[in-house]
């Protein structure tokens, strides 16, 4: 007889003698988005996945309270804003958006109006090949006038899709802030923040806007994807320059009050190969007051010095370092630059003559191959702190010490975070159930993920319980029951891959 083959294994754990990791009260702050169609919300946990990706996390005090608050997209279509709480040394979940549609991988913030409180704009793809763009104020945390329910981009016959290029400040000297946006199809958009439109209609078409370039028509070649843009101030004039960079490697710097192309580079010399030249950031490197371009691609990243297209310093052991942020970490009115790469590790770097200096480099421990970004907070710490986000939603916070020195000081692992807001490590949260698992009388919520652990939360205070070990896959099925009549609740997880073909040797176990 043909023996059956066996698709689930039940993975029983005892844990009537588990012990409670945290006693903090977690985050249960409702939406404050003024969209429609959600329940009542008594409480959530997670994150998403893809967090920051394309550099989409950023530290800033946005509601001029003294304290950076922490601003990231992911890959399901959400925004959080996380608060610093000072009493216990970390950040709350303050605001969630509803579901935007797409991934959020646009993201920049400036002071756009009167207002002392700072501004957020977020670009997101909103459904099928629709972009959109929104700005919400950073004290309220509602939509900007002119940006409400997010603004699309409409080049006639069809529409930017995937608008994640975005820059945003005064950027032809007039005293007015604009938003530059670059879009999947190779082109450069700039509006004024204030008043996008001249028609109503909450989309922005060609003859609205301040400028309008395809960048493919002037490099002369076929370009796509604009993801890196970036401003910066690469003369002495009061007007800044936009850079761009394209998916084929394609690199122009136009003036910001001419629209001038001042020069253009193929960064591999071959415009059919995939450079990605994304998450482009400017900085000072070298303090004196005239910023350099960085522009990462796959195999290596480029500083162009005080924006000069011959004058660069190359590392080709920075591969995929798409989470870039600068600032002065040390006090020598030089900015430093720090770098985060597809595998995960981390660098902090700074402009020493000719040569691009590795001061510090770790490994985070979480892949970043989406692309996730980085940021560095300095307000409510002693020292500075670098922030990423990762591939599987995980956030982590490292306190940079000294040139040669970090220490890992926060992150919304579960177990670690005092529960002021949680990642579900990897998402993928199929399996769910409630039951009491410990010797008190409150049910739990057991929820399993894609990255193999399971979470169980305390149905009052929505503390973590307990986190399982690392199990081979997802966690699909859970189900709670006192198996063997002790007394005691036993944990049943099966596990598998959702799609992978289930045959001999594959699929569930």
């Amino acid at each position: 007889m043909k023996s059956a083959k066996v698709l689930t294994l039940a993975l029983l754990f005892l844990v009537s003698s588990l012990i409670p990791l945290m006693n903090v009260e977690g985050a249960n702050e409702e939406r404050k988005d003024t969209d429609k169609g959600y329940l009542s919300e008594k409480w959530r946990a997670g994150l998403g996945t893809g967090i920051g990706s394309l550099n989409s996390i950023k530290s800033a005090d946005i509601d001029n309270d003294g304290e950076d608050e922490l601003i990231f997209g992911n890959a399901q279509g959400y925004v959080h804003i996380l608060d610093w709480n000072s009493e216990l040394g970390g950040w709350d979940e303050d605001f969630h958006t509803l579901d935007m549609g797409g991934a959020v991988k646009g993201l920049a913030i400036a002071q756009i109006d009167d207002d002392p409180q700072l501004e957020i704009a977020i670009g997101y793809n909103w459904v099928s090949d629709v972009g959109k763009v929104k700005i919400i104020d950073g004290e309220t945390l509602l939509a900007e006038t002119n940006w409400s329910s997010g603004v699309s981009w409409s080049h006639g016959q069809w529409t930017a899709g995937w608008p994640y290029g975005l820059a945003m400040g005064d950027l032809d000297g007039d005293g007015e802030a604009e938003l530059a946006m670059g879009d999947d199809r190779g082109f450069l958009w700039v509006v004024e923040t204030n008043t996008p439109e001249i028609y109503v209609g909450r989309d922005i078409t060609p003859d609205e806007t301040e400028w309008y370039v395809d960048v493919g028509a002037k490099v002369g070649k076929n370009v796509n994807d604009a993801w890196g843009v970036t401003f910066g101030q690469f003369d002495e004039d009061e007007a800044m320059e936009v850079a761009v960079g394209s998916k084929q490697g394609w690199i122009a710097i136009f003036d910001g009050e001419t629209e001038e192309m001042q020069w253009k580079k193929d960064m591999d010399g071959s415009d059919s190969t995939d450079s990605l030249c994304y998450s482009l950031i400017t900085a000072d490197l070298d303090g004196d007051d005239i910023d350099e371009l960085i522009v990462p691609q796959q195999n290596k990243i480029t500083v162009f010095i005080d924006g000069e297209k011959d004058n660069t310093v190359v590392k080709t052991t920075v591969k995929s370092g798409y989470g870039l942020a600068n600032v002065d970490l040390f006090g020598n009115s030089n900015e430093e630059l720090v770098v985060t790469d597809g595998n995960g590790k981390i660098r902090i770097m700074g402009l020493v003559g000719s040569d691009l200096n590795i001061y510090q480099e770790w490994d985070s421990g979480y892949p970043m191959n989406a692309g996730a970004g980085v940021t560095v907070s300095t307000n409510g710490h002693s020292n500075p702190w670098v922030i990423h986000g990762g591939d599987s939603g995980m956030v982590m916070a490292w306190e940079i010490t000294s040139e040669t020195g970090h220490n890992q000081v926060w992150s919304t692992n579960a177990e670690t975070n005092q529960n002021l807001v949680y990642s579900l490590e990897g998402g993928g949260t199929y399996g769910i159930a409630i039951g009491n698992i410990d010797d008190d009388d409150t049910l739990e919520v057991v929820v399993g993920t894609h990255s193999g652990r399971v979470y169980a939360f305390d149905g009052i205070t929505y503390e973590t319980d307990w986190v399982s070990p690392v199990l081979e896959k997802t966690a699909i099925g859970i189900a709670i029951s006192d198996l063997n009549n002790d007394g005691n609740n036993e944990i049943a997880i099966s596990t598998g891959k959702p799609g992978e073909p289930q045959v001999e040797g594959e699929g569930g176990e």
